[in-house]
């Protein structure tokens, strides 16, 4: 299953949660606990979700593991679709009715093993892509963007740049960032750090780029991302 099997998912905006994994013990996927997660962050309004992400704990799966995780949410997903509106409402599905977005994140030790992870979670289902570098070897601001314009240069769906340098060792600087958000299949970031005023100035770097999303992932600076006009600070 791909994306281009399926309508348009809406734009970036409102709430994605980063899920947790459901898992029947350490090694096996909880099957209706994926669905049943997505299909409660629906209802209760989210605009989609995120799968595999550090609150998941999606580096810690196996590579095969977040792409069946990613096939259960995009199923999870459509089906919601189909039975009314992304699950929010009771009026009958409509063509016209915008898909929640399915985020899935990446991760690998290399950029082969990370760009291979992309394809596989965009062969899975993954609107987008969030892409977290590797992190046993911190890479300098100059690394990172080369990085991240190698993984979006071959996706088959839009990334976004991961931003959490508390665990990768890795930082961007709203210069490098303001270079990224000109890729045009890099269409966001999600910003993890404490760092309230380097974020201010991610958006302040990225503001002409209508394409671009500023989000948040630290929930503790999260008024002030608002404070800063983060336009979708939604993933936390």
């Amino acid at each position: 299953m791909t994306t281009s099997d399926h309508p348009a998912p809406r734009a970036l905006t409102g709430a994605l949660p980063a899920l947790v994994t459901p898992l029947t013990d350490p090694t096996t996927l909880d099957l209706e606990g994926v669905a049943s997660l997505v299909r409660r962050a629906l209802a209760e309004g989210a605009s989609g979700v995120l799968v595999a992400g550090s609150t998941g704990e999606g580096s810690l799966l196996a590579p095969d593991q977040r792409a069946a995780l990613t096939a259960l949410a995009r199923d999870a997903i459509d089906a919601a679709c189909e039975q009314g509106g992304a699950g929010r409402g009771t009026d009958p599905p409509s063509a016209t009715v915008e898909r929640a977005v399915l985020v899935a994140g990446a991760s690998g030790l290399s950029l082969s093993s990370v760009q291979a992870d992309v394809a596989r979670l965009a062969a899975a289902g993954a609107d987008l892509v969030l892409v977290l570098p590797p992190s046993v070897q911190p890479l300098t601001c100059e690394e990172l963007v080369d990085l991240h314009v190698a993984v979006a240069d071959g996706a088959a769906v839009p990334t976004l740049v991961y931003h959490i340098p508390q665990l990768t060792g890795s930082w961007l600087t709203p210069t490098h960032v303001q270079r990224l958000a000109r890729h045009e299949r890099i269409v966001g970031m999600k910003d993890s750090s404490p760092d309230a005023e380097r974020r201010a100035g991610f958006v302040a770097a990225t503001r002409d780029r209508d394409g671009f999303a500023v989000l948040t992932g630290h929930a503790p600076t999260l008024a002030a991302a608002l404070a800063a006009g983060a336009r979708r600070p939604g993933i936390p």
